[in-house]
């Protein structure tokens, strides 16, 4: 018998967890109670309690609408850490080299579980600046240049049980679960991802995943620009680029 309340106790932690976690992939805004139980493969009945004991703790804020968003109890958690702080201090002073050779935004990028989260960005001297990513931002791991480097730089059936399961958060990016593991394989085979203006259109990206002894640290960076300014020609020269100062850093 206490096992099985183990087993049950152990069950709603990881829905609750679940349900954090597609809360804050929303990126500010709300989300409605069906969407949570659609996306967490819940009954609505199951969601309503988990998310109502969530924001009783201050975890979540509930609306009235049934609508919920991100509560003051995470965000003063999350003041408390800095995420990526060892990649910065490794890979910081050649995100800046990158940013100013390329002259356009470059993004450092990790991978935690299923998603990606950008930890460093810095806009070159172009005078048209793309900051499709903010620092902070999640994302699942697929959507975006840099995301989709990380997703590419693992082994086949890793990426097809991450974009499985994360197949019901793809939507809101307007991309469907067998594109972006079309993209990831791609990437995989290039060498480095290409983000076609898929995710803000006429901005385009590319995503190199860092590799140390073969293995997959985890890491990428990416470059966005205009459209205008991804011909074939200088895409690869940008690859060149972050090999380059990655290499010579290292």
């Amino acid at each position: 018998m206490r096992e099985d309340a183990q087993q049950a106790g152990t069950q709603s932690l990881k829905r609750a967890l679940g349900i954090l976690r597609m809360v804050a992939d929303s990126e500010g805004s709300s989300v409605r109670l069906t969407d949570v139980a659609r996306a967490c493969e819940l009954n609505t009945a199951t969601a309503h309690r988990l998310l109502r004991t969530l924001a009783e703790d201050g975890f979540l804020i509930g609306a009235p609408d049934k609508t919920y968003s991100i509560g003051p109890e995470i965000l003063r958690m999350a003041g408390r850490v800095d995420v990526g702080r060892m990649e910065r201090s490794r890979y910081g002073g050649v995100v800046e080299r990158i940013a100013e050779e390329v002259e356009d935004t470059v993004f450092l990028s990790i991978r935690r579980r299923s998603d990606a989260i950008c930890v460093m960005a810095r806009t070159g001297r172009y005078h048209i600046r793309t900051m499709s990513l903010e620092e902070g931002s999640v994302r699942p791991l697929g959507v975006g240049a840099g995301s989709l480097a990380l997703l590419s730089s693992l082994d086949a059936g890793e990426r097809e049980r991450i974009v499985s399961a994360n197949q019901a958060r793809y939507g809101s990016f307007g991309l469907a679960p067998e594109v972006v593991l079309e993209m990831a394989e791609a990437a995989a085979k290039r060498g480095y991802s290409i983000n076609d203006g898929r995710i803000l259109e006429g901005v385009w990206g590319l995503g190199v995943p860092l590799r140390t002894g073969g293995a997959s640290p985890g890491v990428a960076i990416s470059v966005a620009a205009i459209e205008a300014r991804m011909t074939p020609e200088r895409m690869k020269r940008i690859v060149a680029t972050i090999e380059e100062a990655v290499t010579q850093a290292t």
